[in-house]
């Protein structure tokens, strides 16, 4: 576009030196090449005006590099979107949420076009707690707060209600609960008064697996069949208690919990466990009672700290190592009930 203007700038240039009237006036004559090269500059600096209608982030530098290493996209494509580029402003606003829900950190320049793109995308994504409340109120329950302060910042989350018996129960939970990232437990159930709990959930979500402060989830007396496969993301969990489900298998992600020390299992349809369980060193409390597991995974003997150990042991085989490792724990005043 420059360039452009540059030519129109040039044509103008030669056609005014040639008028009859510039070459009378020597005034005229005088003030043509001045008056050149201020077009000039002020066609340079509209044409990059208008070129560079970009979204900037803060003006913190390692803010900006630190958003770009987590998008995996260069610093430069980041910075210099146009108006011409919508739908990729679109799709880098939607990453974007991931980092900073309310777009606190941007900043549009002069483009309002690209501001509207944004203002849409950010008011999307707080549909998300509407959707937790209209899920609320569709089921009849009071689980979510009313508050959306509160509901960013809630950090236990119980599905159970003492108006809710002889009602259907729930057998899905929203995705969005994914966007409870402060949360630290959940509770779907439980053994001791599962009649209270408004959930049979036939699944989890997968974003549930986004919850990285997660430390616990019950879930006993559901109708589970399987687990996300990425619940191995949840790095800060310490209880899994799924008893009472119809579990077929457990994911090997369950292996890389390193700071699991609660696993309850019993009383589902597992015939086997992982083979890399042995991993989860930290394991205090460890229940795979009524299931139809017929041996046991040679890794589990790495499992030294148990407290507690439930098993089938009329059905299940051990190896002469496994029988070492029992008698081990139960020296160490592990309890043991088979």
């Amino acid at each position: 576009m420059f360039y452009i203007w540059l030519i129109v700038a040039v044509i103008l240039y030669f056609f005014l030196k040639k008028h009859p009237l510039t070459r009378s006036s020597p005034l005229a004559h005088a003030l043509l090449w001045p008056l050149f090269l201020v077009l000039i500059v002020l066609n340079y600096i509209t044409s990059k005006m208008a070129a560079n209608s970009i979204l900037i982030a803060e003006n913190n530098e390692n803010q900006l590099e630190r958003h770009c290493r987590e998008l995996g996209v260069d610093k430069e494509e980041y910075l210099r979107i146009t108006i011409n580029e919508m739908p990729r402003v679109r799709i880098l606003a939607q990453n974007l949420e991931q980092i900073n829900p309310n777009f606190q950190d941007l900043r549009l320049d002069g483009n309002t076009r690209l501001a509207a793109a944004i203002s849409y995308i950010s008011k999307k994504d707080n549909d998300w707690k509407q959707a937790l409340w209209d899920w609320d109120k569709a089921n009849n329950t009071s689980v979510f707060p009313l508050d959306a302060n509160e509901l960013e910042n809630v950090e236990y989350l119980s599905f159970s209600s003492i108006s809710y018996f002889d009602q259907d129960k729930v057998t899905k939970i929203p995705s969005e609960i994914g966007k409870l990232t402060q949360l630290k437990a959940l509770s779907f159930g439980s053994a001791s008064c599962p009649e209270i709990y408004i959930t049979s959930l036939l699944e989890f979500p997968d974003e549930i697996c986004q919850l990285f402060r997660l430390q616990s989830i019950y879930a006993q007396f559901n109708d589970l069949t399987f687990l996300p496969k990425n619940i191995g993301h949840l790095f800060s969990l310490k209880d899994l208690k799924l008893g009472g489900n119809r579990l077929r298998r457990l994911p090997d992600s369950i292996s890389t919990l390193q700071q699991l020390e609660i696993l309850t299992v019993w009383q589902n349809e597992l015939d086997e466990l992982p083979s890399n369980i042995g991993l989860l060193t930290q394991l205090k409390g460890l229940d795979i009672s009524s299931n139809y597991i017929t041996e046991l995974p040679a890794s589990i003997t790495m499992l030294t700290n148990l407290e507690a150990f439930y098993y089938d042991g009329e059905d299940v085989i051990l190896s002469n190592e496994q029988k070492i490792w029992l008698q081990s724990l139960a020296d160490s005043g592990c309890e043991i009930y088979s």
